[in-house]
This record gives C-alpha cells, sequence and structure tokens, in this order.
C-alpha cells in the first residue's frame, strides 16, 4: 500500500511539473477583429490553442542571463561612453589643428621661398650677400647663388602647389 503512494506521488508530480513545461494559450479573434491572447478559451467562438512550453530548468533566457542594470549603473556607462566620445572629438580637433598649422607653416615656407628665388633671378648682375653669426657680410659667387636657386626650386617642386 506504502508503494502505491508513492506511485501515485510521483505521478502527481509529473503531471503538476509537465503543467508548468507546458501551457497552453488561447489565441482568437472577436467581431471587431481584435485578437486576443488568453489562458482560457474564449466563452464562445473558434480560438486556436498555442502550446507554450518552457525552458528545461538550468537554462536561462538571454534576459535573465545578466541582471537588469539600475538607474545608477546606466548612468555611470552613458558618462563613459560621453567621456570616450569627448576624447575621441578632441584627438580629431587636435589632429585638424595640427594639419591646418602645418598646412599654414608649409603656406609661409612656399611664400618666403618663392619670394627669395624672385630675388636671386632679379639679383643676377647685382651682389648678393648674407651676414653671418658673427654679423659680418659676405658675398657670394656665382657657384653658391646657383646652388640656393636649385635648392630653393626643389622645395618649391617638391612641397608647394603651383600658383
Amino acid at each position: 500500500m506504502k508503494s502505491l503512494r508513492t506511485i501515485f506521488a510521483i505521478y502527481v508530480l509529473l503531471i503538476a511539473v509537465s503543467a508548468v513545461a507546458q501551457s497552453s494559450v488561447y489565441k482568437w479573434i472577436d467581431e471587431r477583429g481584435v485578437t486576443h491572447y488568453s489562458e482560457s478559451p474564449p466563452p464562445q467562438g473558434q480560438s486556436q490553442k498555442l502550446e507554450i512550453q518552457s525552458p528545461p530548468s538550468g537554462v536561462s533566457s538571454p534576459s535573465s542571463a545578466t541582471p537588469p542594470k539600475n538607474l545608477e549603473q546606466q548612468e555611470r556607462e552613458f558618462q563613459e561612453r560621453q567621456r570616450e566620445r569627448d576624447r575621441q572629438t578632441e584627438t580629431e580637433q587636435t589632429r585638424r589643428q595640427r594639419e591646418m598649422s602645418s598646412e599654414t607653416a608649409l603656406k609661409e615656407a612656399c611664400a618666403k621661398a618663392r619670394a627669395r628665388i624672385a630675388f636671386l633671378q632679379q639679383q643676377r648682375h647685382g651682389p648678393v650677400a648674407t651676414v653671418n653669426e658673427r654679423g659680418q657680410v659676405e658675398y657670394w659667387n656665382l657657384e653658391q647663388r646657383g646652388k640656393e636657386l636649385n635648392d630653393l626650386g626643389e622645395f618649391v617642386d617638391k612641397n608647394c602647389p603651383p600658383d
């Protein structure tokens, strides 16, 4: 008799577990065209029975894999994302400023080189002089003038856009 009770208890337990693991949902559309879902069939009319199975124990749903974040955690994460965007924007602005300043410096160097070329070409027959570190005036010979013109011409050809 005791074994019969044990078997009956196990049977009832299995039925309860299967009822939890699998539940029915009914779907129907009323006369106004509204779709309804319910655990019990509608009092009248046709319905479609949908079987809903819960996942086996030990398997978590994606939403339960990570606990929901509270407002403070969300705010911290938002602030960190904002700081990262600010750093990227700042880095991009710094890069642009560097490029602009180097472009400006290059334009200035090109203008100076062109002006120097024009000066040296005008002074073709007259003397060209520079002042050295000691403050003494040094006159250039034709070879020095030619080398300077070649060097300046190469710089302009390589680095400066055409006028």
